[in-house]
């Protein structure tokens, strides 16, 4: 994950390619599913039969689509389907306004909590480890997660926006460069459940969970090592001190409910704080990624070390059994593309002034290039990184990028948010006896 955001530069770029009219590259969509989350083909090519005739391909009861406006379609088998509402739960959560948080709290997650120092902050002793995040393809079946805007559809435009890497970007797959950040441990994730047992019994009506970023804390030379143990739910964990604000994780929920096994917890803010050093050549050291209006939903399931999913298997792709759908600002993309366009003085671009404004025109929100800025990339190469090298599609990119924006995070009625499907896969997990790295 700490490859987010170059992988969306990626996208971007390639995305940039195509709209310029490559007619030699490959449709979307038809990669061979050799890894976690690739996107298999959706046709169901006829098979020859006695004397070359064409058999019919399987029944497909929810092709026509059976179900109402604003749910989807589930095959069970080739007789049987179950309609599933498309619409994100809804959760009790006050706003900030409402709370009026007194002195030494803090608004995070729907409530307001007390203000705590790392090295004084008392862990519940119960977590889940994530151990698979997967970016589904925007398919009927593997679609993820929620209609966020009303129109009866599952909205995951990241998911339409990546498979272009795929396909243009040397054939590189997303979700295997995610599994790998997993597993040589440069991203890692822990989930702290406060009020909840693990045996799934809740203390209340509502419990709150924290996500800190955690690392492998197994004594291990190479993390390699130790991701059997971590994948399994043996893993052993610090925390680190970066993923802390003033009362306790950047990231919680504190609305969250269980039924049986099946969690609900959001909205919320969920924030990656992601380290790009090495991926953006020292550019920035770290970002951050705010999926506003965040809700998670997981069917789970007590284990040994503390809480894990109940994954299913759809398209022969194993999908961890929790979903996380919201939306992400496009003003944070615009915003990263912008800083890196600066950079590249190999071009003649002034450092001090914007390369991609975006702005709200007669009601819609249009994404372009500063007049005042050379965008060709004359005398830029591959050594001034990836903008710089492909300069010159930044405006086409700009273009086009508005149309990805299909969620009014701000209450103005016009689409600021590019929406957000994650599958997470989550599995037990330990604290280190000293938890907190130094």
């Amino acid at each position: 994950m700490m490859r987010f955001h170059y992988l969306l530069l990626a996208s971007l770029v390639a995305f940039g390619m195509a709209a310029c009219g490559d007619d030699d590259a490959p449709a979307t969509g038809t990669d061979d599913p050799s890894g976690p989350g690739s996107v298999p083909s959706t046709d169901t090519p006829p098979t020859s039969g006695p004397g070359g005739t064409q058999t019919t391909p399987p029944a497909n009861p929810c092709n026509p689509n059976p179900c109402d406006a604003g749910e989807r379609c589930e095959v069970i088998d080739d007789e049987t389907f179950e309609c599933i509402s498309t619409a994100p739960p809804t959760g009790d959560c006050p706003t900030a306004a409402e709370l009026n948080c007194p002195a030494g709290t803090t608004y995070v997650g729907c409530a307001c909590i007390d203000n705590v120092d790392p090295d004084d902050y008392e862990f519940s002793g119960v977590y889940s480890y994530i151990n698979s995040i997967i970016i589904p393809p925007d398919t009927d079946e593997e679609a993820c997660c929620y209609d966020l805007n009303g129109d009866g559809e599952i909205d995951n435009a990241l998911g339409r926006l990546l498979p272009v890497v795929g396909t243009l970007a040397d054939g590189l797959d997303v979700n295997e460069v995610l599994l790998e950040a997993l597993e040589d441990d440069s991203f890692g994730l822990l989930v702290e459940y406060r009020g909840l047992g693990a045996d799934l019994t809740a203390e209340g009506e509502m419990f709150g969970m924290s996500v800190f970023l955690a690392s492998d804390a197994s004594g291990e030379a190479d993390a390699f090592d130790s991701w059997a143990d971590r994948n399994s739910g043996n893993g052993v964990f610090s925390i680190s001190r970066a993923g802390f604000g003033d009362a306790g994780s950047q990231v919680q929920f504190n609305n969250a409910t269980i039924d049986g096994s099946s969690l609900i917890a959001g909205p919320s803010t969920f924030v990656l704080a992601l380290d790009l050093g090495e991926l953006t050549d020292g550019l920035f050291d770290e970002l951050i990624l705010e999926i506003d209006g965040a809700i998670l939903t997981a069917d789970v399931e007590a284990h040994a070390n503390g809480i894990a999913t109940t994954n299913e298997t759809i398209n022969e792709v194993e999908y961890g059994g929790g979903k996380l759908g919201g939306a992400v600002d496009i003003n944070q993309i615009v915003g990263l593309v912008d800083d890196l366009a600066r950079e590249c003085t190999c071009a003649g671009l002034d450092p001090d002034r914007p390369v991609l404004i975006s702005e709200i025109v007669d009601g819609q929100l249009e994404i372009f290039c500063a007049d005042d800025q050379p965008v060709d990339g004359a005398g830029c190469t591959s050594d001034d990184g990836l903008v710089c090298e492909n300069l010159s599609l930044v405006c086409t990119v700009a273009d086009v990028l508005s149309s990805f924006a299909d969620v009014d995070t701000s209450g103005d009625g016009v689409d600021n948010g590019v929406s957000v499907g994650l599958r997470l896969g989550m599995t037990g997990a330990e604290l280190a006896a000293d938890p907190l790295e130094d």
